[in-house]
């Protein structure tokens, strides 16, 4: 399973040419599951493989699921609690949606079988140790891969 490919396919889905940022706010500058050094510009996307399960039954098909973090890096952390919140509030929706009709990533004949929002959290998130206003999304992918088994 190639979860490099997975996490870019993640993250394309949220490229400024398809994301409608809330009214009056600044569109994402960047979507990636590279990550920089240092966030040039925000807000950005960055999309990290974080943990997974190698489940092999009696068959040929092996159960890969695996749980990716979109992290939401809205703005440097200025204490600005009543615009940062209320901006964090309306991205919320935005990027929740940003998977949909797209469960599979195009990535289907690869074995991804589903990938789906399954929590998220506000607060602050630490890059390359500056501190940003953001949201981490949790994502899970389900997906299958074969694999030969000998005694």
């Amino acid at each position: 399973m190639d979860y490099f490919a997975i996490a870019g396919a993640i993250a394309a889905r949220y490229v400024p040419g398809l994301v409608t940022p809330p009214a009056g706010l600044t569109n994402i500058a960047a979507a990636t599951a590279t990550p920089p050094n240092a966030l040039a510009q925000s807000p950005m996307v960055v999309v990290w493989a974080n943990r997974g399960d190698w489940v092999v039954g009696a068959s040929e098909i092996r159960d890969v699921p695996a749980e990716f973090l979109l992290n939401f890096y809205y703005a440097k952390h200025v204490a600005d609690m009543p615009r940062e919140t209320a901006a964090l509030h309306k991205w919320l929706g935005v990027l929740r949606d940003g998977l949909n009709g797209q469960m599979k990533l195009g990535l289907g004949a690869s074995g991804v079988l589903k990938a789906i929002v399954t929590s998220w959290q506000i607060g602050v998130l630490t890059y390359a140790g500056i501190e940003y206003d953001g949201i981490t999304i949790v994502l899970h992918v389900w997906a299958q891969e074969t694999v030969t088994l000998t005694p």
